[in-house]
């Protein structure tokens, strides 16, 4: 294996260093001496080996972790990372009752009468959700298809909302003024995917494939042959109340950005899902009617303020479970780790989140974490950090709440859709 990849620092990363406070730049500097030496010096970032790895159990055995384990403090980001991968083998495993496929979309809750459980999942409905989550724009692959996006909950998530209500936006409301006192509950999981529609210029052996019907400027094509391109896999547990954010792309989705002038890297105009070497087209712009041409803002979830140890691991963890899956002829073999964030207690020693999400709370691995599927026009690009060293990043500028007026179940952007179905009885 290779375990070496340059990440290109271009020259708006060096923004001055100053804009932020002594403090939180003494302690950047300290925990991240090297990478910001690198940077100072306009060197570019090599990734070297990493002693974290996968285990073939995760597939031939699959078993839901309950907590990232860690032997020592060294081993923290690893150990997440390890939960991220494990927690994404058991999801997309037919060896469980629990694939992600079985979950119960957020269509079929936020009604005033919420469906049943029946392991059925989005099957029967009609996939219209192509708006992103912070820009409110599509993404069209290069047919100019739009991606089609779901959310969706496990059982336990699900038992939470339909035994409190909590598709009645009152029900919220009574939670949130202290009224009923409600908390999700630990091993709740919740999951997005994101789906482009299978082209003839799609080989639809390298994706994870679907048939569902799809509503396109209002007209209903049905069965169509759908590719997962993205997947978000957010996990509530004891330790960590603010959730533990994971998300997984597919290999041929974008490249880097820091790639992307060097065209020498593509070898055929066709490699890439969602970027076109030969267009001219600003990236990461939605222009209306044409293909959006992406590239990845962040690597691995990483900015300034991110230990280089968190890239290594994930990208040692990536080759590891990419082999795994290879030697099992599986096409999970296309999919890679993006990041994986939480956050870390100020008062524990021990490996235990904080609520709420702040920049006050160190946000632990992947600080600047994103999809380009699903975040496209609002990845955090490498300079945020610097620039805006006080405010919330990756997953947590979106997902938080305001502890005088909400409470943490807001945490999850699931509740949006609750409607006021009447006074809340429950």
């Amino acid at each position: 294996m290779n375990y070496l990849k340059k990440i290109i620092v271009s020259s708006f990363f060096l923004s001055p260093i100053h804009c932020y406070s002594t403090e939180i730049r003494g302690e950047a500097l300290q925990s991240n001496d090297s990478y910001e030496n690198k940077v100072s010096s306009k060197k570019s970032l090599e990734l070297e080996a990493s002693g974290c790895t996968g285990d073939s159990s995760w597939i031939d055995y699959p078993s839901l972790p309950q907590e990232p384990t860690e032997t020592s403090k060294s081993d923290t980001n690893c150990s997440f990372m390890q939960f991220a991968w494990q927690s994404f083998a058991y999801y997309t495993s037919d060896k469980t009752s629990d694939l992600f496929l079985n979950m119960m979309p957020k269509d079929r809750i936020f009604k005033e009468i919420p469906d049943s459980w029946d392991n059925k999942g989005d099957q029967g409905l009609v996939q219209s959700e192509i708006l992103q989550a912070g820009s409110n724009f599509p993404l069209n692959d290069q047919e100019s298809n739009p991606v089609f996006y779901q959310q969706s909950v496990n059982k336990k998530f699900y038992n939470d909302i339909v035994k409190h209500g909590l598709n009645n936006s009152q029900c919220v409301a009574e939670i949130d003024s202290g009224k009923t006192p409600f908390e999700i509950s630990p091993g709740s999981t919740e999951v997005k995917t994101s789906w482009k529609l299978i082209s003839n210029n799609d080989n639809p052996e390298k994706f994870f494939t679907i048939h569902r019907d799809v509503e396109i400027n209002g007209v209903v094509r049905s069965n169509v042959l759908m590719g997962l391109v993205g997947i978000h896999i957010v996990r509530k547990t004891r330790n960590h109340p603010e959730f533990i954010w994971t998300t997984f792309e597919h290999k041929e989705n974008a490249p880097d950005c820091a790639d992307v002038p060097n065209l020498s890297n593509f070898e055929k105009s066709g490699k890439w899902t969602f970027f076109n070497p030969m267009s001219f087209q600003k990236v990461n712009t939605y222009f209306p009617g044409k293909p959006t041409q992406v590239c990845r803002e962040t690597p691995y979830g990483v900015g300034v303020l991110t230990k280089t140890e968190v890239a290594k691991d994930i990208k040692a963890l990536n080759e590891a479970m990419s082999d795994y899956y290879q030697s099992r002829k599986s096409v999970w073999s296309n999919y890679f780790l993006v990041g994986t964030s939480w956050t870390v207690s100020n008062e524990s020693d021990l490996n235990k989140g904080e609520v709420p999400p702040t920049w006050k709370n160190e946000i632990g691995g992947s600080k600047l974490l994103s999809n380009s599927t699903m975040e496209t026009y609002v990845q955090n690009p490498q300079w945020f950090a610097l620039v805006h060293p006080k405010e919330d990043r990756g997953c947590f500028a979106c997902h938080k709440y305001d502890p005088l007026t909400k409470k943490a179940l807001h945490l999850s952007h699931m509740f949006n859709a609750a409607q006021d179905y009447g006074q809340c009885f429950l």
